[in-house]
């Protein structure tokens, strides 16, 4: 929850704290200023320990954007593993013509798709078949790479 207001985020996390502080369903988050890579990396262990699933980074006086920005900014593990290329599915839209996709297969058999993250050059010059590559994703979702 944001308070939407084009404010400097210290002013609109004081306004939301105090539209909610007598409301028994929805409230702030607890926030912490962030010292330091080291300081990050103790808060991020921290909320995975606890189920949570990353952090959130603000810069500080930052004004609201109604969308994605890089004054908010989201900060997960990254987990990587290497597969065999199996196949390719073809592009669509502006990659029509090339490869939108890899087909995977993990060393225990799972096979997915993998197509963000590949370069241009990578799509009209696809690794091949047979070729083990690297991909990362961020969590498993029914036992296959999310967002790979």
């Amino acid at each position: 929850l944001d308070s939407g207001k084009p404010a400097p985020f210290e002013k609109r996390k004081a306004y939301v704290e105090e539209v909610t502080k007598d409301n028994q369903i929805a409230f702030p988050v607890g926030m912490v200023v962030c010292k330091g890579k080291n300081h990050l990396e103790e808060k991020l262990k921290e909320v995975l320990k606890g189920g949570g699933e990353g952090l959130m980074l603000r810069k500080p006086k930052s004004k609201y954007v109604g969308s994605r920005s890089t004054t908010l900014l989201k900060v997960k593990p990254v987990i990587d593993e290497e597969a065999k290329v199996v196949g390719y599915e073809d592009g669509k839209g502006k990659y029509q013509g090339m490869v939108g996709a890899l087909a995977l297969k993990t060393p225990d058999g799972r096979t997915f798709k993998c197509g963000s993250g590949l370069l241009d050059s990578d799509r009209a010059d696809p690794p091949p078949i047979g070729t083990v590559v690297t991909y990362r994703y961020t969590e498993l979702d029914g036992g296959f790479p999310r967002f790979p």
